[in-house]
């Protein structure tokens, strides 16, 4: 699929930009291609670019891969068995150092909003 081979590149090429307006970009773009691709490209190849961004320098990048971790778990049609402790396992103690009264409030309000659509996969 030729999706995969952009959302690869993408993630790659995000993974080492500094630039915050380019990682916004870059989640909303993999947003966009989540809708696209199956379930287990959401979650081994997008999930994890998203959690990495969660300890972002830029509190709108933070608040914005919650958001986008949010999506994208709720696109997830069938979780393998595998994956089925995703939320307690992978996405919770990520998030969990966001939810600290030191954390800026636009990723505080960020998580506020998506944390149930977080705690339903």
């Amino acid at each position: 699929d030729s999706l995969v081979i952009i959302v690869t590149i993408m993630t790659s090429s995000l993974r080492h930009c500094c630039s915050f307006q380019a990682q916004l970009t870059g989640l909303e773009m993999l947003i966009i291609m989540a809708r696209h691709v199956g379930d287990q490209i959401i979650l081994e190849r997008l999930l994890p670019y998203m959690t990495q961004l969660l300890q972002a320098d830029e509190p709108v990048v933070q608040a914005m891969a919650v958001r986008s971790l949010a999506v994208c778990t709720r696109l997830v049609k069938k979780v393998p068995r595998s994956d089925a402790n995703l939320f307690p396992e992978y996405i919770l103690p990520a998030v969990h150092p966001l939810a600290t009264p030191d954390s800026d409030l636009r990723v505080r309000v960020s998580l506020a909003e998506n944390i149930v659509m977080l705690a339903e996969t």
